[in-house]
């Protein structure tokens, strides 16, 4: 990527960032109006707008202040604008969604479950949290990651001893193949108090 020119005791030569140093980081530094902004849309312009026979696996752009995304999507070709995302947090029209429980595989859900978990760890003290909670929190993400038709409201069936209660965990472990997941349900989960199963449902 031609990052722009320099000249040293009076000869101008192009500023060259070469593939192989692409993976490694770069920081641009400078005073306020130096030009930071300018310089890093224009690489990101060049390979947004790289001719298809050398494009890789794309670019993403994460801007706080807008300013160098405005000016980016600015310079994107037309016949790549198909091509461009535009997530804006701050979009009340049109809001933006992850669907954090949308897993394809087994691998996605282990990452979905570790996740997640450390959301709730980011929201809650630790302290608060204990071997018993953290243990059914996980669990009730997991079963609903491995089962589509439930999402994170149904934790107040799963985790509460009532005549649905009972039939949502018996109709979930009927239809999963992690022993292990369905020991819990069966066994260890009758171990739990009503202070932990009400701990475990308020932090859903």
């Amino acid at each position: 990527i031609n990052i722009g020119e320099e000249t040293v005791f009076g000869k101008t030569q192009d500023v060259i960032w070469a593939d192989s140093e692409r993976p490694l980081h770069l920081m641009v530094t400078g005073g306020t109006g130096f030009g930071k902004t300018l310089a890093v849309v224009h690489i990101g312009a060049e390979i947004v707008n790289a001719p298809k026979e050398q494009r890789d696996e794309g670019l993403a752009s994460i801007d706080p202040h807008d300013k160098a995304t405005v000016e980016l999507c600015c310079r994107v070709k037309d016949e790549r604008l198909d091509d461009v995302v535009l997530f804006d947090a701050t979009d009340r029209t049109h809001i933006p969604c992850l669907p954090l429980l949308d897993c394809q595989d087994l691998e996605e859900i282990d990452t979905a479950v570790s996740n997640i978990s450390h959301q709730f760890f980011a929201l809650f003290p630790r302290a608060d949290m204990g071997f018993n909670i953290e243990r059914g929190m996980r669990n009730g993400i997991r079963t609903i990651l491995l089962r589509p038709e439930l999402s994170l409201l149904d934790t107040r069936h799963l985790f509460s001893r009532t005549r649905k209660g009972d039939k949502c965990r018996d109709e979930a472990c009927a239809q999963m193949d992690d022993e292990m997941l369905v020991d819990y349900w069966q066994n260890e989960f009758k171990s739990l108090d009503g202070a932990s199963l009400g701990r475990i449902r308020s932090r859903f």
